[in-house]
């Protein structure tokens, strides 16, 4: 990160929480003695003192990048190829649970080839094709609640989680962001991009010097899959200890350990074609040039924000 918020802890939070309420000519609300357990620390599951950043997050991600191009080709073809890999962490702390990894991270390939062919003096093929292929992953919350979690939570509220395993969670307050964060389950998203191009030169030399006339065809295509696998699990309150010193724990969430499961599809897809008849030529101190062109789109979308018949009319 190039720059975090910083935040004071749970005793200096209580601390300017009593003076904001005393410098209007109220009562504190918590007691000296209140404060210095959560400072002192001699019971963090009652006491608690959260630092949520640093919970959370790490202190750094990575990113890997490969790359191979391959180019070549002689006079009657030419031809240039492009391999990439891309690879990046995000910098949530999260581990692996044995169910799912909730990490966030993303692998993208992408492809780039260009081929030109001259199948005679006067004839050539352009053909290109390039695109991706992606996998976004992240925790079933998403980045931007995360953050928001994060920035919302009190640090003397709840830990992180409690020590006989139960999650915490207070009614009406904030969620846990750590629970949300590794616990919520994951969005994991496939995206694949192909653009395409074939291109047709033709010479006419033979009806008139500098006449001549090219055919095009692209099609363009994305797809999107989204399979989302969440749940919110039991969260609990501590209320106290027995007088064997265990946790009174009060359930505030019943929740749920089963993971529900959506999934979601989009795409859209573009064909385009085009025409044109092209001259030109120089006559002594004079250019002369003229284009006759047409050319035609058709773009159909069919992502999940298109829910009308005539939305979903192909836009030509």
């Amino acid at each position: 990160f190039t720059y975090l918020p910083e935040f004071v802890d749970g005793p200096t939070f209580m601390e300017l929480f009593n003076e904001g309420l005393t410098m209007r000519g109220k009562n504190a609300f918590y007691d000296p003695d209140r404060i210095e357990k959560h400072r002192s620390g001699e019971d963090p599951d009652l006491y608690p003192n959260v630092d949520w950043y640093k919970e959370l997050f790490t202190n750094n991600a990575t990113n890997n990048r490969a790359n191979v191009n391959i180019t070549g080709g002689a006079d009657v073809a030419n031809y240039y190829l492009s391999l990439g890999y891309y690879n990046e962490t995000g910098q949530f702390n999260t581990a692996d649970i044995e169910t799912y990894n909730s990490a966030l991270k993303e692998n993208r390939f992408n492809f780039t080839s260009n081929l030109t062919v001259n199948v005679t003096s006067k004839t050539k093929i352009d053909f290109g094709l390039n695109g991706y292929l992606k996998n976004f992953n992240e925790p079933a919350r998403g980045r931007d609640n995360i953050f928001a979690l994060a920035t919302q939570a009190s640090p003397h509220i709840v830990p992180v989680q409690y020590s006989d395993g139960s999650w915490s969670f207070v009614r009406g307050a904030t969620e846990n962001p750590y629970k949300a964060l590794t616990q919520s389950g994951i969005n994991n998203r496939y995206d694949n991009v192909v653009r395409s191009n074939l291109r047709l030169t033709q010479n006419l030399d033979m009806v008139t010097q500098g006449l001549s006339t090219s055919g095009l065809f692209a099609f363009d295509v994305f797809g999107q899959t989204t399979l989302s696998r969440s749940r919110n699990l039991p969260s609990y309150f501590a209320e106290g200890r027995d007088t064997e010193g265990n946790l009174i724990l009060t359930n505030t969430d019943t929740g749920s350990p089963d993971l529900s499961f959506g999934l979601q599809r989009s795409s859209t897809r573009r064909l385009y074609t085009e025409a044109s008849l092209n001259y030109g030529r120089e006559f002594g101190v004079h250019d002369v040039g003229g284009l006759l062109l047409f050319n035609q789109s058709d773009f159909s979308d069919a992502r999940p924000e298109v829910d009308t018949y005539q939305e979903a009319i192909p836009y030509r």
